[in-house]
């Protein structure tokens, strides 16, 4: 995947937080708060704002915050499709783990907060998965 310009990969063991404040996702590294945009490619910005967005929802859910139980999301696997995708196979086995992946966390958040908490997902994306 691309990375954005002086972007910095984020280990394994930073802290990861959302800035309330600012609204973004930070990285909590040793040598300062790395801001979301500054975290490497649209893959780490994807898989960050999923789980920034579901766990902010599940938080919500679970103290009875009077805000609306649904989140919308417009093509949140395009990171893995270039704009010129002409429909043939494109992806490895790795980003196919990777893009399951995502849509099984967004299951599992259903899953945990039974039926109280609505995802929609609008997608263009054939992963052509047998399950």
């Amino acid at each position: 995947m691309p990375y954005a310009e002086n972007a910095v990969e984020v280990g394994g063991h930073d802290p990861i937080r959302l800035d309330v404040n600012r609204l973004t996702v930070i990285a909590d590294k040793a040598d300062g708060p790395l801001p979301l945009p500054e975290m490497g490619s649209g893959e780490n910005h994807l898989g960050y704002r999923v789980a920034a967005m579901l766990s902010l929802h599940e938080w919500l859910t679970e103290h009875r915050a009077p805000v609306p139980r649904v989140l919308l999301l417009d093509q949140p696997l395009q990171v893995f499709f270039p704009p010129d995708h002409t429909g043939e196979a494109i992806l490895g086995g790795n980003d196919r783990h990777k893009l399951l992946n995502i849509i099984q966390t967004i299951h599992q958040t259903l899953r945990l907060l039974e039926g109280q908490f609505q995802v929609i997902v609008m997608e263009h994306a054939d992963l052509d998965h047998p399950d």
